[in-house]
This record gives C-alpha cells, structure tokens and sequence, in this order.
C-alpha cells in the first residue's frame, strides 16, 4: 500500500534538523517526510509571530501542499501539538471533498494539547521554571535554561545532543500568550484516530501535565508510552517510528 506523506511540526526552540533521526527512520521505510521552522522559532526583526501565524503556516506551506500529491499523518512535537491541532483543522477523513486526499492521523509526541480559544500562558509569571525571558527590552523573546536536562535527558548520542544544544532557537513569546485557533482534535471525524505518544521521563512536560492534559480533552485517544525524555525522536528513534508505522497502518 502507497505510504502517506509524514509531516512532523517541531517544538518551541526546535528547528527540523534536531528531529533528524526520526526522520530519517522513516524515510528508511519509505515515508516521504516534510518538517518546516516555525515562524515563531528565532524570530527576526522584532516580529513576534503568534500560534495563528505558525498554524497558518504549517497548514499552507507544508500540510496543504503534501495533500495536493498524498494523504498525510501529522506529528507534533511538544509545542508543535497546538500548531498541528490548528494546522489540521477540517483536513481529516469525511471532512474534505470526495476523492480528495486527507490527514489520516494526528500524533502528539509528548505534545501539548491545544484548547480553542485558550492561551498557553496567559502570563509571562506561570512559566516552566527553564523558560528565560531574553530580551528585557521587550519580554517578547523566551530562551531556555539547563536545557540539556530539560530537552535531552536520556539522549545516548552525544554528539547530537552538543550539535542539538549549539542549534536551539530562541521562542517568540506571542505564540503562548494568545488563544488557539479552533482544534482538529476536539472534532469526532478524529475519533479513532488520535494518538498520543506519553514520555515517562520528560522533564520539559512533566508525563503527569501530559496525562492531565489528556483527561481535560474528553475525548478517547490512543496511548502509547515510552520510557524517554522530551526528544524521543532521538533517544527512541526506532520506537516511535515503529509506533507510526503500526497506527498507519490502522489509520489507512
């Protein structure tokens, strides 16, 4: 059977080459791949783009454009979650024209869960305690601390940990202090069809904030658990890969 497209959004300070190793997982099976920087990553110029900016985005430059040759499963890294809920909003099976291709599935990757209309911090005060404003001017520039521990704990490669450290972004603020666009994942076409991938060792979302967070959607999702950090797509490469392979396959 012909593969779908995998399109991976990546996390808050996270650009597409952190996520190398799972990519190239999947390609090793045969899966076109497509992972894009966020606008909301090391933004230039004094814009600070918002969760719609990066949702528009990700919907227009990487989403639509893969469903325009294949169908497509849509990963979410983290932070990426809330992009990918937007991103993929009416994309979902029943949900498009007849013959048209579709997003078979969504996969959150220790991913934070999305809520129409709701902020992901309403205040620069309830911030993670890695989270460090970087431009006092402003307060509109978010970098991390210890984030070696935070981001890749349990990563055995070090090499690609000190090559993953050297390239983290910086976080537009904007993008977790204004609401979410309305989320594909609340919608019952998803029914079946969520899958959240649980990190038991995460010290960026704690696997208790990822349970909670599941719990307040009320809505049933596939649980898979690993005993990883926040970079499973690094430290489990395999896993996850043959964790998407085996829902694909459910999902087509």
């Amino acid at each position: 059977m012909h593969k779908p497209t995998i399109v991976l959004v990546p996390g808050s300070w996270h650009f597409p080459s952190h996520y190398k190793p799972l990519l190239d997982a999947l390609q090793s099976l045969g899966y076109p791949t497509r992972c894009l920087p966020l606008p909301s990553v090391s933004p230039k110029d004094y814009a600070y783009p918002s969760l719609e900016v990066d949702a528009t985005f990700t919907r227009e430059q990487a989403i639509l454009p893969e469903l325009e040759k294949n169908n497509v499963i849509a990963i979410g890294h983290s932070y990426g979650s809330v992009v990918l809920g937007a991103a993929t909003k009416s994309l979902g099976p029943g949900e498009r024209k007849e013959g048209q291709n579709v997003v078979l599935g969504l996969v959150y990757l220790c991913g934070v869960i999305g809520f129409t209309g709701q902020t992901l911090f309403p205040s620069r005060d309830i911030l993670a305690p890695f989270v460090v404003l970087d431009d006092p001017k402003t307060g509109l520039v978010l970098t991390t601390q210890d984030s070696e521990n935070t981001f890749f704990n349990g990563v055995g490669d070090k090499a690609y940990v000190q090559q993953a450290l050297r390239t983290l972004g910086t976080q537009s603020w904007t993008a977790y202090s204004t609401p979410s666009p309305a989320q594909a994942w609340e919608d019952s076409a998803w029914d079946g069809r969520r899958l959240y991938v649980r990190s038991s060792l995460d010290n960026a979302i704690p696997i208790a904030w990822q349970d909670k967070m599941m719990d307040a959607t009320g809505v049933k999702w596939e649980v898979a658990t690993l005993d990883s950090g926040h970079a499973p797509f690094a430290s489990h490469a395999k896993e996850v890969m043959d964790l998407i392979d085996e829902y694909t396959g459910k999902w087509q």
